[in-house]
């Protein structure tokens, strides 16, 4: 057991962050909205003081459509921005790590000319633009789909009909007991080419952006021990479930917005957040390695990991305006 006024001296560095920053929280109270505030230090703050505000949310579902007749699918971040209730307000020091990064989905896809042309003309008939009253307008259409493509596979010399010829060969020997033709690996083997794919990367699609961010937490009066224990089961409890009276459902739990500040204003360099949701909060309640607690049973040095998913994925446009103006943007 230690007493608060014994922090072990190989935490002193780390305490000593806490230590010399100077408590100018009143003159900025207000700034941090509705809810309960939680912080860690308690004398974390001021007009010149880089730290994280996580708030958490009242989780509020999207709705689908933004607007009558529109296409448009209202964004979750969005929605839970504007309209959730702030829960609880969390001030945390600046985490051990800060990384950004940016994904996009890009993967190899090929397509040869046979199935081109094959999807051509399935398009040009689908896509008749002759009402059901212009009868001989949809055939005229037709036709010339019709026409394109055999001027098409007359066009290529032959090379088409080879290789339909060759894929229903496979196609009919691979039905057999027994059948295992490549048609690639024939041609390959008998002509020493093999059919063009036409191989290139395409984009396929956008991916949501997941952080880690971890805090070295050491209490350094029993007040300070409580609030971490606030601040703890904030996180876990907020980012839990609920059953509800009936039990039938289970409802969303909290979402987060997640920023890094600077006083009373945001951050004017580092990335911004969509908002999001917590998946996994771990605390090492023996960070030192060593169990070690003060009068109270508060932990001496823990550790308070948190693994947070952006709602929504980040788009050019988000860049543009709001939040996406700030500092490096999302």
């Amino acid at each position: 057991m230690v007493r608060f006024t014994e922090v072990p001296t190989q935490l002193g560095k780390i305490a000593d962050y806490s230590s010399r920053l100077s408590n100018a929280l009143g003159s900025i109270a207000g700034f941090f909205g509705g809810g309960n505030v939680l912080r860690y230090p308690m004398d974390i703050i001021d007009s010149s003081t880089d730290y994280m505000k996580i708030s958490c949310l009242e989780y509020t579902p999207s709705g689908g459509f933004i607007a009558e007749g529109s296409l448009k699918v209202a964004e979750g971040s969005e929605v839970n921005a504007s309209a959730s209730k702030i829960k609880s307000t969390i001030i945390l020091p600046m985490p051990n790590g800060i990384a950004d990064y940016q994904a996009a989905g890009w993967a190899e896809d090929e397509v040869d000319a046979l199935n081109m042309t094959a999807y051509t003309a399935a398009s040009g008939l689908i896509n008749n633009d002759a009402k059901l009253t212009e009868p001989k307008k949809a055939l005229d259409n037709a036709g010339k789909t019709i026409q394109g493509t055999v001027d098409r596979i007359t066009g290529s010399g032959g090379a088409l009909i080879k290789q339909f010829q060759n894929r229903m060969a496979a196609t009919a020997i691979n039905a057999l007991p027994g059948g295992n033709i490549d048609t690639q690996a024939i041609l390959s083997r008998t002509e020493g080419r093999i059919i063009n794919g036409n191989k290139e990367a395409l984009f396929n699609g956008v991916s949501l952006r997941k952080f880690e961010y971890s805090f070295q937490i050491i209490p350094r009066s029993p007040k300070e021990g409580q609030e971490v224990k606030e601040i703890i089961r904030t996180f876990k409890q907020c980012m839990s479930a609920s059953k509800g009276s009936q039990g039938v459902f289970l409802n969303s739990p909290d979402v987060w917005r997640v920023e890094f500040m600077t006083g009373s204003q945001p951050h004017r360099f580092l990335k911004r957040h969509k908002i999001c949701a917590l998946e996994q909060c771990s605390i090492n309640y023996t960070a030192s390695g060593q169990y070690s607690t003060y009068e109270d049973a508060t932990p001496t040095h823990m550790n308070l990991a948190l693994s947070f998913a952006e709602l929504n994925p980040i788009y050019k446009e988000d860049y543009d305006t709001g939040e996406g103006l700030r500092g490096t943007g999302y």
